[in-house]
């Protein structure tokens, strides 16, 4: 998802690429959030929807079967991810676009899509990818485009304070600082987007999972 130097596959490591799936669908109850994300963008039929940081390809797939006439396409820097998603694509029977590159330099020419979504990657970026991300985002955005986001965020309470106390022990490269420290919006906004809100936030296990949209 990242630029090669700092690139921070799924899980952590490409051993555990296999267990992504499973771990994410039980402890983040994925499809529920992630239907949410869909809800939310108004996906309507003829669009072109991208997907920064697809991972397995689940929301892509999920976008698909939501809007069978829009066009989805996933982008993640990992080639073993991107081969699995391809495999649930096919096995779902539908049709997405899978690229491999990076959300800081993405494959794509500017305003060539009416939605893009990001969930569970931003954090794997560091500040300075960050910012890149959504700068690019911004640039392939069309007019009156929307980008979504939905990664972790300020801990809520003390709960989830003690949830992500973890993921400061693990994170050498400060990816997740920005991010626990409600950043999201002013880069969104330092990065060309007129607007940046939270639209919503949801506790987990590993702590507060936060939503952002922000519009071109």
């Amino acid at each position: 998802m990242t630029s090669e130097s700092s690139y921070l596959p799924a899980m952590g490591s490409h051993r555990l690429t296999r267990f992504y799936d499973p771990f994410i669908r039980l402890t983040l109850r994925e499809r529920e959030f992630k239907s949410r994300i869909i809800e939310q963008a108004h996906i309507e039929p003829g669009m072109r929807v991208l997907d920064l940081g697809c991972g397995t390809g689940t929301l892509c797939i999920m976008t698909k079967q939501a809007c069978a006439s829009a066009t989805v396409v996933g982008l993640d820097a990992d080639p073993e991810i991107i081969a699995i998603a391809r495999q649930k694509a096919d096995q779902a029977q539908v049709a997405v676009e899978w690229y491999v590159g990076t959300a800081d330099d993405p494959p794509f020419a500017e305003e060539s899509f009416d939605r893009i979504f990001s969930t569970l990657a931003f954090h794997h970026l560091t500040a300075i990818e960050k910012k890149s991300a959504l700068v690019k985002a911004c640039e392939m955005l069309r007019s009156r485009g929307e980008l979504y986001i939905a990664d972790f965020g300020p801990p809520q309470n003390l709960l989830m304070r003690i949830a992500s106390a973890p993921a400061h022990v693990f994170d050498r490269k400060h990816r997740l600082a920005p991010n626990l420290r409600g950043q999201i919006p002013a880069m969104m906004k330092g990065a060309g987007f007129y607007a940046a809100e939270e639209v919503d936030k949801r506790m987990t296990i590993f702590g507060s999972l936060w939503f952002y949209r922000a519009m071109k």
